[in-house]
């Protein structure tokens, strides 16, 4: 007993094959953008931190850096004038 069949009626679907490369560098490109975004806002908010611990003037608006630059030029003032008085000057 022998089998035997006819392929002449079947038809098998095509592949049908495409060229995806400019998908991939597009999503490429688009997780890179992602990345970067990421690290711009890591940055941007260690730099937020960094002003808020920064505070230049007090509570009255004074400027703090200011005030001690005042003082210690006052105390160099004073040292110089306690100098001068022991050189007899």
């Amino acid at each position: 007993m022998a089998f035997t069949f006819n392929w002449a009626g079947i038809r098998p679907s095509s592949v049908q094959v495409s060229d995806r490369s400019q998908q991939t560098r597009s999503d490429a490109v688009a997780w890179g953008n992602a990345l970067r975004g990421l690290e711009r806002r890591q940055a941007d908010s260690e730099y937020a931190d960094m002003l808020k611990e920064y505070k230049p003037y007090d509570e009255a608006g004074v400027n703090n850096e200011l005030k001690q630059l005042t003082a210690e030029l006052a105390r160099l003032k004073q040292r110089n004038a306690e100098i001068e008085a022991q050189l007899g000057g």
